[in-house]
């Protein structure tokens, strides 16, 4: 990893990188989209993003993370719909904490500072 990101940087290159460590995000990227059922929910600084998300997903996505020490796991409620059957509007709504009526139409990811977060409630 550290090669790439040294040539990378060496070249003025950009990369991308489909990662499902947080930690490692915060280290290799600077920017970062969060995907959830095939569609970005949270795009920005890769900091900001990580240490204080907006999409509900993204929150569940650092609450549910190992943190070594800790007694508990904490994982998202749920399942992954398959892409047969996804939900019409927001494809996290059945299994968001924040969920209403409003989510049975899709969010457009609409800017929120420096980010692009896809929620009605964000």
């Amino acid at each position: 990893m550290t090669l790439i990101l040294e040539r990378v940087r060496a070249l003025g290159a950009s990369v991308i990188f489909v990662l499902h460590d947080l930690a490692l995000a915060t280290q290799v990227a600077d920017r970062v989209a969060v995907m959830y059922a095939g569609q970005i929910v949270e795009t920005g600084p890769a900091h900001d993003v990580l240490q204080s998300p907006r999409h509900p997903y993204t929150q569940g996505l650092r609450a549910s993370a190992i943190e070594f020490g800790a007694q508990r796991l904490h994982p998202i409620a749920g399942v992954v719909p398959p892409l047969s059957a996804m939900p019409q509007g927001c494809r996290y709504a059945p299994r968001c904490p924040q969920a209403t009526a409003q989510c049975s139409q899709r969010p457009a990811l609409s800017p929120r500072g420096e980010r692009l977060v896809a929620c009605w409630h964000a």
